[in-house]
């Protein structure tokens, strides 16, 4: 598939994996502990991914009831946030919660709802050389899902980054971001599904600019 892509430019890793017992598998969202992060399975728009302060719970009914695959603090153990639902609605994949800004920290990835959580594996060159020497800035942004392909997700850690083994393994997507430029968020258009918004940054001054890419 030939993306098109709309560009509007403006802590070492501890790898812990968790299998710990779950919590039980019901829970009440409240107004001292509401959901603070919403992921719908594209393909399968049944099965929902929510976030609070308890950890992360997932509804295979559409949101009327869910289920915790973990407890609280294997949740956060797992050292994982904000996961996104991959269009089979099984692949979850979450941006790490420990990272650092020399070097890229993978992703994390789900195949069994939420239970178990696995780094991704950079493959080949990285670029991150192209921050410069002032790394502070550097952003993050959570996993975004191809909605038409199970396997394919972009994530933004300074540069662009694609999956496509559903978070298995990563590599530096197209455009390579150079500096001062810095990825900071991503998305899919709404109603083009085919174009990936993509916002960048220059310092902290936040100038932004735009172009596409075919």
């Amino acid at each position: 598939m030939r993306w098109r892509l709309l560009v509007l430019a403006g802590a070492a890793l501890a790898a812990v994996l968790s299998t710990a017992t779950a919590a039980p598998p019901s829970g009440s969202f409240s107004r001292s502990k509401p959901v603070n992060w919403i992921s719908v399975a594209a393909g399968q728009p049944l099965r929902v991914w929510v976030e609070n302060v308890d950890g992360g719970w997932l509804s295979s009914d559409g949101g009327r009831t869910f289920a915790a695959p973990l407890s609280t603090s294997a949740f956060r153990r797992a050292q994982v946030a904000q996961a996104t639902l991959l269009t089979d609605g099984r692949t979850l994949v979450g941006m790490p919660t420990v990272w650092s800004i020399s070097s890229f920290t993978p992703p994390r990835w789900s195949a069994d709802g939420g239970v178990t959580w696995r780094p991704g594996v950079l493959q080949g060159t990285d670029a991150h050389y192209d921050f410069g020497s002032t790394l502070s800035f550097v952003g993050e942004s959570p996993v975004t899902a191809d909605p038409s392909d199970a396997r394919t997700a972009w994530f933004c850690q300074g540069n662009l980054y694609v999956t496509h083994d559903a978070g298995r393994t990563w590599g530096v997507a197209t455009p390579r971001l150079e500096r001062p430029w810095h990825c900071s968020a991503l998305a899919i258009a709404s109603g083009n599904p085919h174009t990936l918004l993509l916002l960048t940054q220059s310092g902290r001054s936040a100038i932004r600019r735009g172009f596409h890419l075919h």
